[in-house]
């Protein structure tokens, strides 16, 4: 398990704080419109999915949050797949189109890359990844400065 306090700073920043259950942790002070709703995305698919080898997984055993970021690092596995849902999350989530959409759009990125699609990528899936993430930016958006948002990622 892994507590994640998010503290909105100001407009521009905010702490990004975790605690494990043994009280090992770190505090980063992010650029907000670079990190938080990345971040926040991240726990919205992992939650969903029930992932335990992706960014907050790793984060909750024992790597650092700059180990998990950054141009050398390298992204393979469960947490390499995790990336490429975000990313196309992403984009997708400022849409109004239906989730199948998005995942026609995984299923032909994976016969074109060769990779194989999970079998939690599901319609039910997108759903409650779009809905769980309306939910959390209305959280966050409703915060003000110097309040922190509690996140509790379980890492079964």
């Amino acid at each position: 398990m892994i507590t994640v306090l998010l503290t909105r700073v100001s407009n521009t920043h905010h702490t990004f704080s975790y605690r494990r259950p043994d009280g090992r942790g770190e505090t980063l002070t992010l650029e907000t419109k670079s990190f938080l709703f990345h971040d926040l995305l991240h726990f919205a698919v992992e939650s969903e999915a029930n992932l335990r080898d992706s960014f907050f997984g790793k984060l909750a055993r024992s790597d650092s949050y700059d180990s998990l970021n950054g141009p050398n690092v390298r992204y393979e596995g469960e947490i390499g797949m995790t990336e490429k849902v975000v990313g196309v999350l992403t984009g997708f989530l400022k849409t109004e189109q239906p989730p199948e959409v998005f995942l026609d759009g995984m299923r032909n990125w994976g016969q074109a890359s060769g990779d194989t699609i999970p079998p939690w990528l599901t319609r039910e899936f997108v759903v409650n990844v779009k809905e769980r993430m309306r939910r959390l930016q209305g959280e966050w958006k409703a915060l003000p400065f110097g309040a922190t948002m509690t996140l509790t990622f379980q890492n079964r």
